[in-house]
């Protein structure tokens, strides 16, 4: 509703663009609650004024190693695509990557650099990280639920158990 003040009383674009922006960051951590709220968000970025993102033909280009990396196809209206290369393709200078982007409709990214190995390859690594399974049974005492671990106790139908 802010956007749209904006838009009807003042005008004022450079605003307009920086809330719209805002909007869109914010969209990016947490989410709409309602479709209610989903339809003003959208409506406040398409119809409020300020620069329309979706015409402007922007392009971002991207090059691994001082290579550009052709793009086969775009998704229409946000222009994302995806390249995957396979394990025999990737080359140690593919870790230099330079992206270039004309416009000035905000644009997002990601590169993942992955290896994936057969699970019979894979041997025990020591990591600061440690997981031990445990099963309670969980007791009503005075105090509420109490969560007890569950050590050749006998177990009756209806007994509750978290693992």
């Amino acid at each position: 509703m802010l956007i749209e003040a904006f838009a009807e009383i003042t005008d004022d674009q450079e605003s307009i663009e920086e809330m719209q922006f805002w909007l869109l960051q914010n969209k990016r951590t947490n989410d709409w609650k309602t479709t209610r709220a989903t339809v003003a968000a959208c409506n406040a970025l398409l119809l409020s004024g300020g620069q329309s993102w979706l015409n402007e033909n922007q392009e971002v280009t991207a090059s691994l190693g001082g290579e550009k990396v052709e793009v086969a196809a775009k998704e229409e209206g946000t222009g994302y695509y995806q390249v995957v290369f396979k394990g025999d393709e990737v080359q140690p200078q593919m870790a230099d990557l330079h992206l270039e982007k004309s416009g000035d409709a905000p644009a997002w990214g990601a590169m993942y650099w992955q290896y994936f190995e057969d699970l019979d390859k894979i041997t025990f690594a020591e990591t600061p990280l440690s997981i031990k399974k445990t099963i309670n049974k969980e007791v009503m005492t005075e105090k509420g639920h109490v969560l007890r671990p569950l050590e050749n106790a006998e177990l009756k139908q209806g007994d509750k158990l978290i693992i």
